[in-house]
């Protein structure tokens, strides 16, 4: 049952990226692995029906211990997230650095980008506004 409800929150997730986002593969890593876990039961069940027993524990064991594995990082970035909204940063800083992203057509900016952007903007203009010191 967790893992039904793994994957259609990574297919969420893959949707929400489609569409505000370029379609490349690391962008589509949610829909692989959403995907994968939805039919995983069935090639499981075909290896089962078509291969020996040490190959077939062999050939299922594996794909489902790399699913595992991706399942715990991202529960482990769920709680940074979580943790990463309950930290205010303090307005007495010097410089804001915004971290790049890719361009889309290699001149506009993508949503995440722009979204960056704002977010250093809206912190400069609260800072000079609170403290009167402008950051660079």
């Amino acid at each position: 049952m967790l893992f039904a409800f793994q994957s259609v929150l990574l297919l969420w997730n893959a949707a929400i990226v489609w569409r505000r986002e370029s379609h490349s593969l690391a962008n589509m890593l949610t829909l692989y692995l959403g995907v994968a876990i939805i039919i995983m039961p069935f090639i499981a069940q075909a290896i089962q029906n078509h291969l020996p027993l040490f190959w077939s524990t062999l050939f299922i064991s594996f794909p489902a211990m790399c699913i595992a594995y991706a399942v715990f990082w991202f529960y482990n970035y769920l709680t940074v997230l979580v943790l990463y909204q309950l930290y205010w940063p303090r307005h007495n800083k010097d410089f804001i650095i915004v971290l790049g992203a890719g361009l889309m057509d290699g001149d506009k900016v993508t949503p995440l980008l722009a979204q960056r952007i704002d977010r250093g903007i809206h912190f400069y203009q609260i800072q000079k506004k609170r403290t009167g010191k402008a950051p660079k």
